[in-house]
C-alpha cells in the first residue's frame, strides 16, 4: 500500500470552547494534485483533532471521509468510506487520530474525489463544516525487457476466382490490423506508444478495449498496426502461372519477420508491450506455403508455420494432405466456392453476376460504406523469443507472455481498425469475365473483418459436373419481438450430415448458395426448421425461409465478450467480472445475483437468449 504523497491531504479540527464550538477543513497544499505512483494500492491519510475544552458540556468530535471515483461514463462511483468519534463526553482534553481512505487502481489514469466531513456531536452547540478535494492517479511503470516473435500474419490479399480478375490492396491510414499477445489478463498495449517502420510504410500504436475478444481471452488492449503511406499489394489472375492457380492458390500472405517488442511492468502488475522494430515483410501466395519446393522465401518458414498461416485462409482446405510436404495436387487445396462469413469472419458486401465481357472495377475513389460488427477472435501460435538481459523480471515476463514449455504464445486477431470504423477505402478489385470464359459464375464479395480487405466467393449459376450444385436458400431470422437477429450463426444439414454454415447480416438476413437438391434441417438459435432446395432453385432465385421467435443461444464458455453483451445488454466489464466467476455459476438465478440484475431484467433475458452452462447445453427446438 502507498501513501499519496504529501500525506496527510487534509487536516480536520473540530473545537468544543468556552465561548461556542468551531470547525475547520484545510486541504494540504503540499499534497499534489497530480502524481505517477508506483504502487497501484492507495491511501489517502486525513489528521483530525478534536479540543474539547467548554464551560459546561463535554462532548464528541465527528470526521468522516468518502473515496469518489469518476467512472468512464461521467459520473462518481464511491470507492471507500472511512469515520471515526474523537473525545471523551465526560472530560475535556485534546486528541488526535488519523483517518484513512484507500482504493487499489485498476485503470493507467484514474481520478478521485476525497468528501470530507468534520462536525461536533453531542453539544449543545453544534458546528460542522464540508470540503471536497481532487486528484489524479497516474500507474508508473519501469522497463524489464525485450521479446521477439517469430512469424506474425499481417494481412491476406484474396485473389477473385475467375479469369482476368485482379484485386488491389491499397494501404492508408485507414486500414489496419489488430492483434494481443498471450491470453494473460495482465498483458496490454503501451497506450499512446507509436513506432513507425519504413518497411512498406508500416506503423503501430497501442490501442482501447477490444469488443472481439472471447470469455477466455481477457487480455483488453492490442497492436494496431496500420500504413501511413499508399502501398499497392495486387493479387492477379492475369499473370498467374496456370488456371489451376486461380483464385485461393494465388491469395498474397503478407508475414511480419521477427517483429521485437519492448515489454515494462506498471505499478498494478499489468505488463505493457510496444512495438519496437520489425525485421522485414514477406510476401508469399498460398501455393508456396503449401509447396515451397526451392523458392528462398516460402523455404524459411517451417512447416507448421505455413499450415497456420493457410489455416487463415477460408477458401483453402485438406492442409493434411500437405502436411508434411506431400506432392498432391495443388487443386485439392482451392474452394473458391466456401462461405467465409460463419464465425462472424466477414461481412457480405454483394454479389454479381458477371456476363460475357462485363467488368466491374472498384477504385479507391468509390468507398464502400459497412455495417460491420465486432468479428470472432481467430488466434495463431507464434514462437517467443526473450532478451537474455531480462534476468530476475524473466519469470513475470514469461508468465505474462502466456509462453507455453515450447515457448510458443498465442496471438489474438479481433476486428480490425478499419471495420470498428465502419468505412472502408483500401481495396480495389477490377473482375472482368472474358467472352472465352465457359462458366458464367456469380461472384460474392465479402470484408474480411480481421485483416481489412476484400474476399471473393464463387457463386454457381447452374449445375455442372456432379458435386458441384447451384440451388440457394435464403431468408431472415427474427428475435421474439419480431426484431432480425444480426450476427446470429445459421447452419443447414443435408441428410448425409453435411453442414454448411453462415452468420446473418445486420438486417438479419443468410443466404446458402452452391447447394444439391435435397431435404435439408435449418437452424438458428434456439429454432431449427425442415426444408426442402428444389431443382430449379438458384442464388438468383432461392428458396425462401424465415424464422421467427428465435432466441439466440449462448454459451457462456465460448462466446465472444461482444455477443454476451450485446445478447445480456450487459457493459464489457460486466463480461469479464462473468468470465472470471463463471466455474461458479449454474443457472440464470445466480448470473442475476452476480450482476445485480432484478426480476425483470432476468425475465427479459430469458425472453431474448437461451443461456447454457459449461456442464450443460440444451437441443434447439423444431418448428
Amino acid at each position: 500500500m502507498s501513501r499519496w504523497p504529501g500525506n496527510p491531504i487534509a487536516r480536520m479540527r473540530v473545537y468544543n470552547r468556552r465561548f461556542g464550538s468551531d470547525s475547520h477543513i484545510d486541504i494540504s497544499e503540499a499534497a499534489p494534485l497530480q502524481q505517477v505512483v508506483n504502487d497501484a494500492a492507495i491511501e489517502f491519510h486525513i489528521a483530525t483533532e478534536f479540543h474539547d475544552h467548554p464551560a459546561w458540556d463535554n462532548g464528541q468530535g465527528y470526521f468522516s471521509a468518502y473515496l469518489d471515483k469518476l467512472t468512464t461514463g461521467g459520473t462518481w462511483e464511491q470507492v471507500d468510506y472511512n469515520n471515526h468519534f474523537l473525545g471523551d463526553d465526560e472530560h475535556d482534553g485534546d486528541w488526535h487520530k488519523t483517518l484513512i481512505v484507500s482504493t487499489t487502481m485498476t485503470d493507467p489514469v484514474e481520478q478521485y474525489r476525497v468528501r470530507l466531513r468534520a462536525k461536533t456531536s453531542k453539544t449543545s452547540r453544534g458546528t460542522k463544516k464540508t470540503e471536497k478535494a481532487y486528484f489524479q492517479a497516474i500507474q508508473g511503470s519501469s522497463a524489464i525487457g525485450d521479446f521477439t516473435l517469430d512469424f506474425i500474419p499481417m494481412s491476406i490479399v484474396y485473389c477473385p476466382p475467375g479469369q482476368d480478375m485482379t484485386a488491389s490492396l491499397l494501404q492508408s491510414l485507414s486500414y489496419g490490423t489488430r492483434f494481443t499477445i498471450g491470453e494473460s489478463s495482465r498483458m496490454q498495449a503501451q497506450g499512446g506508444v507509436q513506432a513507425k517502420i519504413d518497411v512498406l510504410g508500416l506503423f503501430s500504436e497501442g490501442i482501447g478495449t477490444s469488443d472481439s475478444q472471447t470469455m477466455t481471452n481477457q487480455s483488453t488492449s492490442g497492436i494496431q498496426l496500420s500504413y501511413f503511406r499508399n502501398t499497392v499489394l495486387t493479387a492477379d489472375n492475369q499473370r498467374a502461372i496456370g488456371r489451376a492457380y486461380w483464385g485461393p492458390l494465388n491469395d498474397i500472405f503478407v508475414i511480419l519477420v521477427n517483429p521485437s517488442f519492448a515489454a515494462s511492468r506498471r505499478a498494478d502488475g499489468t505488463i505493457l508491450y510496444s512495438l519496437q522494430e520489425i525485421k522485414q515483410v514477406l510476401l508469399v501466395p498460398a501455393y508456396r506455403l503449401l509447396r515451397p519446393d526451392r523458392d528462398p522465401i516460402a523455404g524459411s518458414i517451417p512447416g507448421d508455420v505455413r499450415r497456420q498461416l493457410l489455416e487463415l485462409d477460408p477458401f483453402l482446405k485438406n492442409l493434411d494432405q500437405f502436411f508434411p510436404d506431400k506432392g498432391k495436387d495443388l487443386a485439392v487445396a482451392s474452394d473458391p466456392f466456401a462461405d467465409p462469413s460463419p464465425n462472424n469472419r466477414a461481412e457480405l458486401i454483394g454479389r454479381w453476376w458477371l456476363d460475357s465481357g462485363t467488368e466491374l472495377n472498384y477504385t479507391v475513389g468509390e468507398s464502400q460504406q459497412l455495417l460491420s460488427d465486432s468479428a470472432t477472435q481467430t488466434t495463431f501460435s507464434s514462437t517467443v523469443t526473450t532478451n537474455a538481459s531480462v534476468g530476475p523480471n524473466l519469470d513475470g515476463l514469461t508468465a505474462a507472455l502466456d509462453l507455453s514449455g515450447s515457448s510458443t504464445t498465442s496471438i489474438g486477431y479481433q476486428t480490425s481498425k478499419e471495420a470498428e470504423g465502419s468505412f472502408a477505402q483500401t481495396a480495389s478489385c477490377f473482375l472482368m469475365h472474358n467472352q472465352n470464359e465457359r462458366d458464367l459464375d456469380g461472384v460474392e464479395i465479402y470484408y474480411d473483418k480481421i485483416f481489412s480487405t476484400f474476399m471473393f466467393r464463387r457463386v454457381l449459376a447452374r449445375p455442372r459436373e456432379p458435386g458441384l450444385c447451384a440451388g440457394a436458400v435464403a431468408g431472415r431470422v427474427f428475435d421474439v419481438e419480431g426484431l432480425p437477429l444480426r450476427r446470429l450463426a445459421v447452419t443447414l444439414t443435408d441428410n448425409k450430415g453435411t453442414v454448411h454454415a453462415t452468420t446473418t447480416t445486420v438486417r438479419g438476413e443468410y443466404h446458402f448458395a452452391n447447394l444439391c437438391p435435397g431435404d435439408y434441417t435449418l437452424e438458428a438459435g434456439d429454432r431449427r426448421a425442415k426444408l426442402t432446395v428444389k431443382k430449379i432453385s438458384t442464388s438468383i432465385t432461392p428458396d425462401r425461409k424465415d424464422l421467427s421467435r428465435v432466441r439466440r443461444v449462448l454459451n457462456l464458455s465460448i462466446a465472444p465478450l461482444w455477443e454476451v453483451s450485446e445478447a445480456l445488454g450487459i457493459s464489457s466489464d460486466q463480461v469479464q467480472l462473468i468470465g472470471s466467476q463463471l466455474p461458479k455459476l449454474g443457472n440464470m438465478a445466480e448470473l442475476a445475483t452476480l450482476l445485480d440484475a432484478d426480476p425483470n431484467q432476468m425475465k427479459a433475458w430469458s425472453a431474448r437468449t437461451k443461456v447454457t452452462w459449461p456442464s450443460f447445453v440444451p437441443p434447439a427446438t423444431s418448428e
